[in-house]
């Protein structure tokens, strides 16, 4: 079912001419930066200039200048008395993001073990990251035939199962121009009616999926859980009857998450859309 890509087998590699030596040596700047991060990561003192300098063997003026340019970011503080620098609270707001990430998808993986054995097919995760949708997590089919995903890839929000069933719920003015652009206007007012999506080859051809959102403390999507598998397992009654399944445990979930169903939706259970 269509959020995903079918397992094959074999794969392709594409040969690149190497980088002249003094160009492959010289780091760019993004690995400085978090190099001197690392720093601070493997320190539990302050640090001052002199110090990372000499152990990243960098010039004292480079990494004065990446300090500067983390402090103001706030991912680094400055002690103005002794001039040693600390990580920042910018730092800990990305800690909590990662440590959430994680509590979700280890929350999820019960979940997707139901929806495996319920259903029979691949049981995915996706996670709502910006303006696409990153697949967070999977549990393999054990049919010889079956869909698989790349966990860590990115996908549309317009295109397969998992990504209608968050695109459905985000607000109007959150939604990707892409997605806007694409007309699906009547197909994610289904999506919200029976609570959950459903995509036949749209991605991938002959895969098809149920997806269902995920919700947080909220109200707001923050993601979905999906049975993917193939278009000749896909038949009426059995897109219905692996749609209840995914609801119900991406319900099932977003509870674990805080979310309250409003007594005042449309739907039982229903979460309101836009929340």
């Amino acid at each position: 079912m269509g959020s995903g890509d079918p397992w094959v087998a074999g794969g392709s590699m594409t040969a690149r001419a190497p980088r002249p030596a003094s160009r492959a040596q010289r780091p760019s700047v993004a690995r400085r930066v978090t190099e001197v991060l690392d720093e601070f990561a493997e320190s539990r003192d302050d640090l001052g200039v002199t110090e990372i300098a000499r152990r990243l063997r960098y010039s004292k003026s480079v990494v004065h200048r990446i300090l500067v340019a983390l402090v103001e970011a706030g991912y680094v503080a400055v002690d103005p008395a002794t001039r040693r620098y600390r990580l920042g609270a910018k730092v800990l707001l990305l800690a909590r993001a990662a440590s959430a990430h994680d509590d979700l998808r280890r929350r999820a993986l019960p979940h997707l073990q139901s929806i495996r054995e319920r259903t029979g097919e691949t049981a995915t995760l996706s996670l709502l990251r910006g303006a696409v949708r990153v697949y967070a997590e999977q549990i393999e089919s054990r049919n010889a035939v079956r869909q698989t995903v790349e966990v860590g890839s990115e996908a549309p929000l317009h295109l397969g199962a998992s990504g209608k069933a968050i695109l459905a719920f985000l607000p109007e003015a959150a939604r990707p121009a892409g997605a806007r652009a694409a007309g699906l206007d009547a197909d994610l007012e289904r999506v919200r009616r029976r609570g959950y999506a459903v995509s036949h080859a749209e991605r991938i051809s002959g895969a098809a999926s149920v997806a269902a959102p995920i919700f947080d403390h909220r109200g707001a999507v923050v993601g979905s859980v999906s049975a993917a598998g193939v278009l000749a397992r896909s038949d009426a009654r059995t897109t219905a009857r692996y749609g209840a399944v995914v609801a119900a445990e991406a319900r099932a979930l977003s509870r674990e998450l805080g979310w309250r169903a409003s007594p005042t939706a449309r739907r039982l259970d229903s979460p309101r859309r836009g929340a």
